[in-house]
């Protein structure tokens, strides 16, 4: 395909009641410039979820992009009144694939912590952002849920318990992925971290910090035709198929249930897996290349998920 798209995800906080819709302004650019080539922003808008107290999780979808190509954006709000853009401009760009290959980063277990600014400083400092295509986080992104035991852990302050605590963290976490989240795709799969906001039990997280809720909110896979809110999902790349598995519910034998009375540690009922996940690999293996240079086909399938 000569073209792609991509969801923009940025977090606001609302302390009124006023109305207002996400929306992006862009435009095709120069790599190392601002400078726009060959026509005028264009501003779509968006959706907004919001799961605790005033923030506000925005995402709007990019459609028809141009393949490798670098595209100027920026972020903002539009009330009835007006529309409020970020000041700052970001770059980012769209998918490069060939059959010469392609590079992508794969990790997991990021978190917080010098250890996790450090490795996303070296990925930064190295300009691997611009030798990789895209990320793929294969869960327990944030770790949230266990900095809400009242300890010091990796170098952090000890917090205090509770959704705040969980909040803060992932506030943090997401602010420390900026320079790589806003420039390339940024695909990631829920581990057991993402849970709800306490690892040890759902009992002090209100409803809408359960069941794998910051996750959904926060972040937008490709899932639409797996509808399952970004749990799994698969995409192609060049002649890859990627599928994203979520190993922690939602299939026999998986560790989490929808209902746990006991310990109120609870999840799923996102949709069969399962089944999906058998659908998906025989439309994969149809259209295998099997040496054959036809559009559309693939060389490789590729899984990634956290356990």
């Amino acid at each position: 395909s000569n073209s792609t798209s991509l969801h923009v995800s940025f977090q606001t906080e609302s302390k009124n009641c006023e109305k207002v819709e996400p929306v992006v302004s862009y435009a095709e650019c120069n790599l190392f410039s601002t400078t726009t080539v060959g026509g005028n922003w264009k501003i779509v808008s968006g959706i907004t979820e919001s799961y605790y107290k005033q923030s506000r999780h925005h995402h709007v979808l990019l459609n028809n992009l141009k393949t490798n190509t670098f595209y100027c954006y920026r972020i903002g709000l539009k009330s009835e009144v007006t529309e409020r853009f970020r000041n700052k401009t970001f770059i980012l760009s769209t998918s490069r694939p060939n059959r010469k290959g392609f590079k992508f980063l794969s990790y997991g277990d990021l978190g917080l912590g010098r250890f996790s600014e450090g490795t996303i400083r070296n990925i930064v400092n190295r300009s691997l952002i611009d030798q990789v295509d895209f990320v793929m986080h294969g869960g327990d992104i944030g770790y949230g849920d266990d900095q809400t035991v009242p300890f010091k852990k990796c170098g952090l302050p000890a917090l205090k318990t509770g959704p705040s605590a969980y909040e803060t963290v992932y506030d943090v976490f997401m602010n420390q992925i900026e320079p790589l989240a806003s420039s390339i795709p940024y695909m990631v799969i829920p581990g057991n971290h993402e849970r709800s906001c306490n690892i040890v039990s759902d009992w002090i997280c209100p409803q809408g910090m359960r069941n794998f809720s910051t996750y959904r909110k926060r972040f937008r896979m490709p899932s639409q035709l797996s509808s399952s809110d970004s749990m799994f999902y698969s995409f192609d790349y060049g002649n890859v198929h990627i599928i994203g598995i979520n190993s922690e519910t939602d299939y026999l034998g998986a560790p989490l249930k929808p209902y746990s009375p006991i310990a109120k540690r609870a999840g799923g009922s996102f949709g069969n897996q399962t089944a999906w996940l058998e659908e998906d690999l025989k439309t994969a293996k149809n259209r295998r290349c099997h040496g054959r240079k036809l559009p559309g086909c693939y060389d490789w399938i590729i899984v990634f998920g956290h356990r």
